[in-house]
């Protein structure tokens, strides 16, 4: 089995307007994003290219602290990948 570290960053975080979302590291494929606040509610749901730096637009998301989950398949392996997500 291949072991690959999976990096994802997002900048700005804490964001205000919006955060570009780096999934440059990820495998080739493409991935649901999901935006999810502090009492599980999804505010912001997408599908997204890997290999790619993209622009989530925050604008209509209330302040807070979110978790965004990434989620994909790699040659039949489930990638779930989370990263907190300040909202200014």
């Amino acid at each position: 089995a291949t072991t690959f570290t999976l990096a994802l960053t997002m900048f700005p975080n804490p964001a205000t307007t919006g955060t570009k979302l780096d999934l440059t590291q990820l495998p080739i494929g493409r991935y649901q994003v999901s935006v999810i606040d502090a009492i599980g509610r999804t505010v912001l749901n997408t599908t997204l290219e890997a290999g790619l730096v993209h622009a989530l637009d925050l604008n209509t998301v209330a302040s807070g602290i979110y978790v965004v989950l990434v989620r994909g398949q790699n040659n039949g392996q489930t990638i779930n990948l989370t990263k907190r997500l300040i909202k200014e």
